[in-house]
């Protein structure tokens, strides 16, 4: 795959005007949309400015067809492409694209202030959300596979908090949740089940997840098999239920995490459902949990440790900007995992 092509977007400029380039923007993400001729390969790249966020009137649709060698890339921008400014949109209770494989969010914050809004992101195959910021949906997930039997999704890097829906993250089959910060406790949204739920031959690992868990719920929710779960930090800030991490079906490999905090009533730090087999566990650290493990015999034991102190630092406050210092590790007890080593 060669450059994409390039095209530029100015919401302060809040009009169905330009040429779409970099000195001569569109004013407007959904009549950009409608001008875009797909390159077909090498996919395009639409670099929208950051400061005045775009409001969405409609769900964004586009009429081609991305895929994994040309995707069609959403970046924001501060002065020149790639910079990392983080442009914003408010998608006013709609989804950002739904049902396209091939799209790439990067460097953009989506947010709902619509009561009651869907998903955000709704991702079919070889989609990636990288360093973005995603909250503010009370009836949906923070990004959700369209359907069933969709793969090679990556989540990377993002800020996710206030989501209401059923999980945070969902990721499909072969995919991968690296280095996000999930908070289901900050707003007054949170997951109704999992801070990140992952299928079949999943990658999670070096995550930090807050949960309330004053009911039933979880930080990591491992559905499928062949998946791994490796260095994720996981704290329950409220006395409650719940479990910090669970697998519901054989050959999942859980190693060196941190769990905190699961000391209500049925609260488990790390659980496997009843007649799933781990291939692999091992290296894990788990503090001030009702149970610490509830976990079949292993192919594979590493051995685990139930500490006596927290192994976070909690230094400041629980952001994402902070959350290095929050999440850094406190030498107690033998084992040393979590996400705390940095991005």
């Amino acid at each position: 795959m060669g450059a994409p092509s390039q095209y530029w977007v100015d919401p302060s400029l809040n009009s169905n005007t330009g040429g779409g380039t970099e000195v001569d923007p569109w004013g407007d993400l959904e009549y950009a949309l409608t001008q875009i001729t797909h390159n077909s390969a090498d996919g395009e790249q639409i670099n929208i400015k950051s400061g005045v966020e775009e409001s969405l009137s409609g769900q964004l649709s586009i009429s081609w067809s991305p895929s994994l060698n040309h995707p069609t890339i959403f970046r924001g921008f501060t002065t020149i492409a790639n910079d990392g400014g983080m442009a914003t949109v408010e998608l006013n209770g709609y989804r950002f694209v739904s049902g396209k494989a091939g799209i790439h969010i990067v460097d953009l914050e989506l947010k709902n202030d619509i009561p009651g809004g869907d998903h955000l992101l709704s991702f079919d195959s070889h989609c990636r959300a990288i360093n973005c910021k995603l909250h503010g949906s009370s009836g949906g997930r923070a990004i959700s596979p369209t359907n069933s039997g969709r793969t090679n999704v990556q989540v990377c890097g993002c800020e996710v908090y206030d989501i209401g829906g059923q999980h945070a993250i969902w990721v499909p089959n072969q995919s991968v949740a690296w280095h996000n910060w999930v908070n289901c406790q900050v707003g007054p949204n949170r997951p109704t089940n999992a801070g990140i739920k992952s299928e079949a031959g999943c990658y999670v690992g070096r995550n930090m997840i807050t949960m309330s868990a004053a009911t039933a719920q979880l930080g990591i929710d491992l559905t499928g098999s062949y998946c791994v779960c490796e260095g994720n930090s996981i704290l329950c800030e409220v006395t409650g239920g719940g479990k910090g991490i669970e697998w519901d079906n054989d050959d999942c490999s859980v190693l060196s995490n941190l769990v905190e905090g699961l000391s209500g009533g049925g609260g488990i730090g790390i659980h496997g459902v009843s007649g799933d087999e781990a291939g692999l566990i091992g290296m894990n650290s788990v503090f001030n949990c009702t149970s610490p493990y509830t976990i079949r015999d292993p192919k594979t034991n590493l051995g685990n440790e139930t500490l006596a102190a927290s192994p976070f630092a909690k230094a400041g406050a629980n952001t994402f900007a902070n959350r290095f210092e929050y999440f850094a590790a406190v030498d107690t007890g033998e084992v040393h995992g979590g996400a705390y080593v940095g991005p």
